[in-house]
């Protein structure tokens, strides 16, 4: 136990409590610790990250692919061919096209890269909430309603 407390205690993240101390004895122990505190800077970077996941599922590209020019990364190289172009197909990973054969599927996709665009904006304040985010989500790809039948 003392070497996964001491473990934890070289971590630096900020999700994670940081230990302050601990004590053990025989039949039972201590761990004093510091609360996360979570400011809207933190949020906002979250939702930024977010964005950035978006894209690399809509791409199927790291961040930092090799193939962007220099000093681009995904979100640089995604706006960039959509401010210009608006294709879709410029963008999204060409496995992923091959099912937006249905318009329904590739409108879906355009929502959720406007989503994704939205979460990265520059300025932290223009981005939505989480909240916001998965409410446009749900908008993108309502959930179907199961039918029942009767037997």
């Amino acid at each position: 136990m003392i070497r996964e407390i001491q473990t934890i205690e070289n971590i630096r993240h900020r999700n994670l409590v940081k230990v302050e101390d601990y004590w053990l004895r025989k039949d039972y122990g201590l761990i004093l610790y510091r609360k996360c505190i979570y400011d809207s800077k933190g949020k906002e970077s979250d939702v930024y990250s977010y964005g950035v996941v978006l894209l690399e599922l809509i791409t199927r590209r790291k961040p930092s692919d090799s193939s962007f020019m220099e000093e681009v990364d995904i979100v640089g190289w995604v706006r960039s061919l959509w401010s210009e172009t608006q294709d879709i197909t410029a963008i999204v990973d060409s496995s992923l096209m091959e099912e937006t054969v249905d318009s329904n599927v590739a409108e879906q996709i355009i929502g959720v890269l406007l989503i994704a665009l939205r979460c990265t904006e520059k300025e932290p304040s223009s981005r939505p909430t989480m909240r916001d985010v998965v409410k446009q989500l749900l908008d993108v790809n309502p959930p179907q309603r199961k039918r029942y039948s009767m037997v």
